[in-house]
């Protein structure tokens, strides 16, 4: 399933809330340690979620290449299977994703823009 973009507006600022980094910094090219997490969960949940190719997360997020987003996601997967409370909150994220996707296609279906 390809995620609309406004879906993809939505996950990103709900992963800049939950994380506490603007959005400003998770599209910005610079990289900081404090943002790069909340990055990296940001991308692995919309490849995971979405099905969207590696080049497709990449230019929606300020032109990254694809092996940016395929480096970041695979540190994501690592950091999520490795510690207990990265689990916790990735399925926190991951849950709360899901109900934007929906809530996002359910507008798209009664608006016809499916």
């Amino acid at each position: 399933m390809e995620l609309s973009n406004e879906a993809k507006d939505d996950i990103l600022l709900y992963v800049s809330e939950f994380s506490g980094v603007p959005v400003d910094a998770l599209l910005s090219k610079t990289r900081h340690s404090a943002n790069a997490s909340a990055w990296r969960s940001l991308t692995y949940l919309i490849l995971r979620e979405s099905g969207c190719t590696y080049q497709r997360i990449g230019d929606y997020f300020a032109g990254r290449g694809s092996s940016t987003i395929l480096l970041g996601c695979n540190r994501a997967r690592a950091m999520v299977s490795n510690d207990e409370s990265s689990k916790v909150a990735w399925d926190n994220l991951l849950n709360k994703a899901k109900q934007i996707m929906n809530h996002n296609n359910k507008q798209e279906r009664t608006t016809g823009n499916a």
